[in-house]
């Protein structure tokens, strides 16, 4: 059993004043002075006998302290060395991918880029959607040639450049899209009224800030209203407005 440096040093004292203690009081029951330095000695052989056995096991405790921090250093630098490899893997989504399916992802990209201008030139076509697939066509050529050029493109941007929007919107999908959006503003809805009811509950005398709920309030609003009157709109906003930010609380 190892004991700690601390708990050494305070039962070396109290042992120590324990031994001065009754050396003292088998002093004062001597009346000669010699029977008290007797006492006075044999307090400080028992001291150094305490402290002379405790070396061992402090030096053993010392090197174990020696031996946790070479350990908590080795890991200290090894996670220094590793944060980037991981971070990299994590952003990176062509990483592990070979030559040849990264050739066909750059063929499939050249496929959508070309599809997307096709589409563009419909003329039966809103200029809306033209707009529309002439973004899309700029997507899949900027993927294409980082990816070419060996470059790392997320999943995200590459599943984004390969989506072909349709050319029009029929009433079943419209009718869709606006239950969609209808149901993405109650979770606003929902996420907004959860963060005034914490603040409500807390402490803080800060300010409920809902401009970001306002905003997408605004946006769903508006989309909602173009789809029903039939105005074109951009595939890109209706997009955005799907999509239900992640609520902090």
């Amino acid at each position: 059993m190892f004991y700690s440096e601390s708990v050494i040093e305070d039962a070396t004292f109290r042992f120590g004043e324990f031994i001065l203690s009754d050396s003292l009081t088998l002093a004062g029951k001597t009346s000669s002075a010699g029977g008290k330095a007797r006492a006075v000695e044999d307090r400080e052989l028992c001291v150094r006998t305490i402290c002379v056995r405790s070396l061992p096991g402090r030096e053993r405790f010392k090197k174990f302290n020696h031996l946790c921090e070479a350990i908590l250093i080795a890991f200290f630098f090894l996670a220094i060395f590793e944060m980037p490899a991981f971070a990299k893997d994590e952003n990176s989504t062509v990483a592990k991918v070979s030559p040849q399916q990264t050739s066909q992802l750059i063929q499939q990209l050249d496929a959508a880029k070309k599809a997307d201008w096709d589409a563009a030139l419909d003329p039966t076509v809103s200029t809306v959607r033209q707009e529309t697939f002439l973004n899309q066509m700029n997507k899949a050529d900027r993927a294409s040639k980082e990816l070419s050029h060996g470059f790392a493109v997320p999943q995200s941007e590459i599943s984004d450049a390969l989506w072909a929007p349709p050319k029009h919107i029929t009433p079943e999908e419209r009718a869709k899209l606006i239950q969609e959006l209808k149901q993405a503003r109650q979770e606003d809805d929902h996420n907004e009224q959860k963060m005034l009811n914490d603040l409500a509950w807390s402490r803080s005398a800060a300010p409920a800030n809902t401009e970001q709920f306002d905003e997408r309030k605004e946006q769903i609003d508006s989309v909602v209203k173009d789809l029903e009157i039939g105005t074109p709109v951009h595939w890109s906003v209706i997009k955005q407005a799907l999509v239900v930010p992640t609520s902090p609380y």
